[in-house]
């Protein structure tokens, strides 16, 4: 009976921690998707400013950068999305865990999670874009020799 107990509230433990894990998993999405909104933003700007400036070519690579933001905040939103689902099934998981109804549902966990996978890639990708704009900043700041 107490080794009962002590699996229970193991797996209970274990479902908030997942829980709370997507929670700053969607958060960190919504975040990175209202970032990348703003630099679509910036550049769609940009790109209208060089276009008044006369710089057609200018203006036209501000819009490709434009875009490539509004891709990647779309894609984004759609983890965004699927996270929030996958919170309400996790969320609906602890309430029948922690009323003591039914077996306990299998939800997909992160390391077979294909959503998590695409997350974790995303940040790959916006670490290295940030680390190779910290790279050309440098670049640019160093005198020629």
């Amino acid at each position: 009976m107490r080794m009962l107990e002590r699996a229970r509230a193991e797996e209970l433990a274990a479902a908030r921690a997942e829980l709370r894990a997507a929670v700053a998993a969607e958060h960190r999405l919504h975040q990175l998707a209202e970032r990348h909104e703003r630099e679509a933003e910036r550049w769609r700007a940009r790109a209208e400013w060089a276009r008044g400036r006369g710089e057609a070519d200018l203006a036209a690579q501000a819009e490709r950068r434009s875009q490539e933001h509004r891709r990647q905040a779309a894609r984004l939103r759609d983890a965004y999305v699927a996270e929030s689902a996958r919170i309400r099934t996790l969320k609906r998981h602890l309430r029948d865990l922690e009323a003591g109804r039914g077996p306990p549902t299998v939800i997909p966990s992160l390391a077979l999670d294909p959503l998590a996978a695409r997350f974790e890639a995303l940040q790959r990708e916006e670490r290295l874009e940030r680390e190779l704009a910290d790279l050309k900043a440098r670049l640019s700041q160093t005198p020629n020799t």
